[in-house]
C-alpha cells in the first residue's frame, strides 16, 4: 500500500515546477508536503507538531516544513530526515513535458536516446523527468517512511522529525534557514537532535564507473573563489601602451581551472580540481577599448582543506599568473616600442577583498556603512546576489582609485563546508557501522550491491548540520565575501551548536540536471523506504543502545 502511494507523492511533488527562485512554485512544493502530513492521523491528534516555516529574512518570502511524530516513550532523542524540493530549470527537446514524469518517459523512449539512458529507457524500470532523482523521490520516500510512523504502523523508540526546505540549488537559504530554528525547535518541542538523514540521489563516483546504490557518510565542501581583473586601458590600435585583463585572465585560467595540484585529496581518493563557473567583461558593452576589467568566478570542491589554504593558494597561482602574463606583455612592448625610454614599467600586484575592504573602511570610516548601502539600494533586490556582491567590488575599486594591473581575490556564496564521518568520535563510528549492516542487508534481502563512500560528491545540505567547532578554520571565507552579512550568511551560532553524525541514503539515480535524468523506481518506492527504516533502528541500536524495534 505504501509503495503506491510513496509513488503518487512523487508523481504531486514533479508535477509542481518548483525551479529554485520561482517562489511561487517551491512554496506550492511545501504546501503540499504540509498537507500530505496534515492529513495523517498523527497529525490530526497533535496539530502542533506540524510546522510551514516562513524563511527569516528571505527576500522572496519562501517556506520550508518541519514536522516531528514522538514516539511512544517520552524522549528527547530525535533523528532528522533532511532534502530539498526545489529542482533546476527545465531542459532538453520535451522539456515541456519534463515536470510530467508519466509523460515524459513515454515521449523520451520514443527519442534517439544512446548509451545508458537508451538501455534504461527499454528497461520499462526506470522514471524519467526533471527531479525525479534530485531530489523528489528520496522526499517521496522519506515521506512514505513519515506516513507508517504517523499511521502508526510502524513504531521505532526514537522521534522522528522531517527538514524539507527550498533554494538548495541556489544558494541554500532553506536549511540556513532551518538550522537558526533548530535550536528553537529544540527547546520548545523537547527534542535532543541526535543524527541527521539526508536522501539526495547516488551519483556517479568521481573516481568513473556507473552510478550504483550508495550510502555517504559525509558530505563534500564547495566554495567559490573569484578573482577581479583589472588591467590598463587601451584602444585596440595601442594594444602595446596598455594591459589587457582578459590576457591576465587566461593566465590564471591556465593555472587554475583542471590544475590537478589544487585537487583536494582524502582517504585516498583525489576529488576533482577547480572549474570555472563564470568569466566576463565587467562593462559587458562593446568598443574599441581592450577589456580592462574582468570577473572570474570558480568553484571548488574541499574535502580536507579551508578557506585560508585555499586562498593562500589561488593568491600564490594569481602571482604567479601576473609575472607570466608581464612576460608576454615585454614581448609586445619591445616588438613595437623602439624607444626604450617609451618602454612602461608596471607594479602588479594581488589583493585580498579583505585587504580592499579594510583599506575602503579605514579611507572613509563610518561613512563606509552608508556608501554600501546606497550601492545596494540602487540595486534590484531580486538581482542574482553575485551581481550585487561585485558591484560591492566595483565601488569599493572605484572609491580607492585602484590601478590596474591588479588582481582583487575573494570568495563568493554559497559555501558549503565540508562534513565528514570522523574516526575518533562515538556516534560517527556508529554510523559507519550502520553503513556496513544496511550494505549486508541489502545485499541479502534484495540483491542489491551498496556501495560505501566517504563523501556525497556534490554539494548538499548536510554541509549545515553542524560547524563541529570550526567556526574558526572559515574566518577567511567569512571576512573574503563582499556583503557578508548583508547579501549571505550562515546562522554560525546555530551551527557550531550541534554536533551529531549525518548519512546520505537515497534513490538511484543517473543524470542528474539533465533532461535525461531519472530515477530506478523500483528501488525508490519500494527498497529505499525500508533501507530507512534500518538506518533509523540502526540509529536506535548503536547511538541508543535500545533493543526495542
Amino acid at each position: 500500500m505504501y509503495s503506491k502511494e510513496i509513488y503518487s507523492t512523487l508523481i504531486d511533488l514533479c508535477k509542481i515546477p518548483s525551479v529554485s527562485l520561482d517562489h511561487d512554485y517551491e512554496n506550492k512544493a511545501a504546501q503540499l508536503i504540509y498537507c500530505k502530513f496534515a492529513e495523517r492521523k498523527y497529525f490530526k491528534k497533535n496539530p502542533d507538531q506540524l510546522k510551514l516555516v516562513q524563511i527569516e529574512g528571505d527576500l522572496i518570502h519562501r517556506n520550508f516544513v518541519f514536522a516531528v511524530i514522538k514516539a511512544e516513550e517520552n524522549i528527547r532523542e530525535t533523528v532528522i530526515f533532511t532534502g530539498h524540493f526545489d529542482v533546476v530549470e527545465a531542459d532538453g527537446p520535451l522539456k515541456d513535458f519534463i515536470f510530467d514524469p508519466e509523460r515524459y518517459t513515454e515521449e523520451i523512449v520514443k527519442t534517439e536516446l544512446t548509451g545508458g539512458a537508451r538501455i534504461d529507457a527499454d528497461s520499462g524500470n526506470w522514471l524519467f523527468g526533471r527531479g525525479v532523482a534530485d531530489m523528489k523521490s528520496g522526499i517521496a520516500a522519506a515521506l512514505g517512511y513519515g506516513y507508517r510512523l504517523a499511521d502508526e504502523a510502524l513504531k521505532v523508540p526514537v522521534n522522528v522529525s522531517f527538514i524539507f526546505v527550498p533554494d538548495e540549488e541556489n544558494d541554500s537559504r532553506g536549511m540556513l534557514g532551518a538550522m537558526a530554528l533548530l535550536e528553537r525547535f529544540e527547546s520548545e518541542m523537547s527534542l535532543n537532535f541526535i543524527a541527521c538523514v539526508n536522501t539526495e540521489p547516488s551519483v556517479a563516483p568521481v573516481l568513473g564507473g556507473e552510478t550504483a546504490p550508495s550510502i555517504y557518510l559525509g558530505s563534500i565542501g564547495k566554495i567559490n573563489p573569484f578573482m577581479y581583473v583589472m588591467g590598463k586601458r587601451m584602444h585596440l590600435g595601442e594594444y602595446y601602451k596598455g594591459v589587457s585583463a582578459a590576457l591576465i585572465s587566461s593566465y590564471l585560467n591556465l593555472n587554475i581551472e583542471g590544475n590537478l595540484e589544487l585537487a583536494d585529496v582524502s582517504g585516498g581518493t583525489t576529488y576533482l580540481p577547480v572549474g570555472c563557473h563564470v568569466i566576463k567583461n565587467i562593462a559587458q558593452k562593446y568598443g574599441a577599448s581592450i577589456a580592462d576589467r574582468v570577473f572570474i568566478l570558480y568553484g571548488y570542491l574541499p574535502a580536507k582543506k579551508y578557506p585560508d589554504q585555499i586562498i593562500e593558494e589561488l593568491t600564490d597561482l594569481a602571482e604567479k599568473s601576473l609575472k607570466q602574463c608581464f612576460v608576454h606583455i615585454d614581448r609586445i612592448q619591445h616588438k613595437y616600442i623602439k624607444n626604450e625610454d617609451d618602454i612602461a614599467v608596471y607594479d602588479p600586484k594581488v589583493i585580498l577583498f579583505s585587504e580592499l575592504q579594510s583599506m575602503y573602511t579605514a579611507k572613509f570610516g563610518d561613512a563606509s556603512e552608508k556608501k554600501i548601502n546606497s550601492v545596494l539600494a540602487a540595486q534590484d533586490e531580486d538581482s542574482d546576489g553575485r551581481s550585487r556582491a561585485l558591484e560591492i567590488v566595483t565601488e569599493m575599486v572605484d572609491s580607492l582609485s585602484i590601478q590596474g594591473p591588479c588582481i582583487i581575490v575573494g570568495y563568493m556564496f554559497p559555501c558549503y563546508p565540508f562534513i565528514e564521518n570522523r574516526e575518533d568520535n562515538k556516534n560517527d563510528i556508529s554510523i559507519r557501522q550502520i553503513a556496513y549492516d544496511l550494505v549486508e542487508y541489502g545485499r541479502k534481502k534484495y540483491g542489491r550491491n551498496i556501495k560505501i563512500h566517504e563523501f556525497f560528491e556534490g554539494a548538499s545540505d548536510l554541509s549545515y548540520c553542524g560547524l563541529r567547532g570550526r567556526a574558526k578554520k572559515y574566518s577567511a571565507y567569512f571576512d573574503n565575501v563582499p556583503g557578508w552579512g548583508r547579501l549571505y550568511e550562515w546562522p554560525v551560532s546555530d551551527m557550531e551548536k550541534f554536533d551529531f553524525p549525518v548519512i546520505n541514503i537515497g534513490p538511484l539515480g543517473r543524470d542528474i540536471h539533465k533532461y535525461t535524468e531519472r530515477v530506478d523506481l523500483e528501488y525508490a518506492v519500494s527498497i529505499l523506504p525500508d533501507f530507512l527504516d534500518f538506518v533509523v533502528k540502526g540509529i536506535c541500536h548503536r547511538i541508543l543502545g535500545s533493543e526495542k524495534n
